[in-house]
């Protein structure tokens, strides 16, 4: 009798952890999936909030660009370095990265002195970005057996987070409410999110595949890797210098409401997010160059549409196309790095990524420059430039089949 009720006591205990185990990975997958929904917003209502801001500090578009290259200057230490530390102290170190979010988001809503936003938006960015690599490593590790899957549903999730954001500041605007609630509103849901982190349990370290600086040089010597480098430069300054100058464009250019700024980035990160779901299907259909031709070359003609024409409608259509397009670069180049160089795998990965920050936190600022010197709409079409680039090196590859 005895031994059969502690048989019985066994399995329920049995059943009891497996079934805690089972909520503590579908909650932490949550939390993860919201956590970079969170960073998606937070990275996307300052670019609806430009009018507003530089109203307010008295500022000019050359230091509006220097605003967007501190941010993603913030974002590259904290992307580059965020898996490191992780993989060191733990995944638990996303929840520093969610508090030191909503304090600079609070701070930065409060703020009234052009220099310490200065350094509030490069926190902002940092801790975007080591939630960003935390979270990423977290859902994969969490489902080994589903990696890829989760991967592409983490960035949906980023998407739409990204859809939500540009809306925020531009319905209050609207609305006539101040800018600055934008922050304070995100900031107390990351608060919240914050605590949420302490209920549950995180995975103990397991191993990942670090950069390693011999393998760095070896990839530098290849052509092909230079090659996909620059693409991968490109692209970061294309896709953050549209989505940092969108909507201050449209409001400038061709409407003067807010609303249609923010409208224009949503639709923009919208046609991002569904062209994120096509382009993993048809990345096992397609050769990856001519998905890359397909992208860049029709993306650099929307954009050119979407910045020429003066019909609302027109210009919301063509950003959300742009979107569309553009949302197959990021993963084709990873996925062209993975194909040539499968033996440094991690290391690729990573730098490529990093590569890619500094093009986003370069071109944003040379936006503001050239803003001054040729006019906010020739300013903008520079970007047209960076993916007839991208064009023009996988024409080469495929000319040359290189791989």
């Amino acid at each position: 009798m005895n031994s059969k009720a502690g048989k019985y006591l066994k399995n329920s205990w049995s059943r009891i952890i497996a079934f805690r185990r089972k909520t503590n990975r579908r909650k932490l997958t949550n939390l993860s999936f919201l956590s970079l929904m969170i960073f998606a917003v937070s990275a996307t209502i300052t670019p609806s909030s430009l009018r507003s801001i530089i109203e307010a500090f008295k500022i000019n578009f050359s230091q509006v660009g220097v605003l967007f290259g501190v941010s993603f200057s913030g974002y590259f230490v904290g992307v580059s370095f965020g898996g490191f530390i992780s993989d060191r102290l733990g995944r638990n170190v996303i929840s520093l990265g969610i508090l030191s979010l909503a304090i600079s988001l609070l701070s930065f809503g409060l703020s009234s002195n052009y220099w310490i936003l200065l350094v509030l938006i490069w926190f902002i960015g940092s801790s975007g970005g080591l939630i960003e690599a935390t979270a990423s490593a977290l859902v994969s590790e969490l489902h080994p057996e589903r990696k890829g899957y989760s991967l592409n549903l983490s960035q949906v999730f980023f998407g739409i987070g990204s859809i939500i954001g540009p809306l925020i500041p531009g319905y209050l605007l609207f609305l006539n409410l101040s800018w600055r609630l934008s922050y304070i509103i995100i900031s107390l849901i990351t608060f919240l999110l914050f605590g949420l982190f302490f209920r549950v349990e995180f995975p103990l370290l397991t191993y990942t595949q670090r950069i390693d600086s011999s393998k760095v040089l070896k990839l530098f010597k290849s052509k092909m890797f230079l090659l996909l480098s620059i693409c991968m430069l490109l692209y970061g300054g294309a896709e953050v210098g549209l989505t940092s100058w969108i909507p201050i464009y449209v409001q400038k250019n061709s409407f003067s409401s807010a609303i249609f700024g923010s409208a224009a980035l949503s639709l923009f990160w919208g046609g991002m997010t569904a062209g994120r779901l096509l382009i993993s299907w048809l990345s096992s259909k397609v050769p990856y160059e001519y998905l890359m031709l397909f992208s860049a070359g029709l993306g650099m003609l929307s954009t050119l549409v979407a910045i020429f024409s003066t019909y609302i409608t027109v210009v919301l259509i063509f950003f959300a196309i742009t979107g569309f397009c553009l949302s197959g670069i990021w993963p084709t180049l990873l996925a062209c790095a993975g194909d040539i160089f499968p033996v440094y795998l991690g290391t690729a990965f990573g730098v490529l990524i990093s590569i890619g920050a500094i093009g986003a936190a370069i071109y944003p600022w040379l936006i503001g420059l050239f803003v001054k010197l040729v006019g906010m709409r020739y300013a903008v079409c520079t970007i047209a430039i960076l993916l007839l680039g991208i064009l023009s090196i996988f024409l080469y590859m495929i000319k040359y089949r290189p791989y």
